[in-house]
């Protein structure tokens, strides 16, 4: 890749993506194998909860119209 802004920018991406890959490893080895399947858990019912959210607001949209 060329020297220009794009490259230091893709730098700059790569740098913070290792640095939290780290924070993500050490948190890992810190908290053992429970502290990940919490974590596992907590996205998944988050992923739940923005499902059925945007089933009650595309309800209320389609309320909406027919008012």
């Amino acid at each position: 890749m060329p020297e220009g802004s794009q490259k230091e920018d893709y730098q700059g991406r790569l740098r913070r993506l290792n640095d939290r890959k780290d924070n993500l490893e050490e948190r890992i080895q810190k908290g053992g194998a429970a502290l990940l399947l919490d974590t596992e858990l907590d996205a998944a019912l988050l992923a739940v909860q923005i499902a059925e959210i945007d089933a009650y607001i595309a309800a209320i949209n389609a309320h909406k119209a027919t008012l």
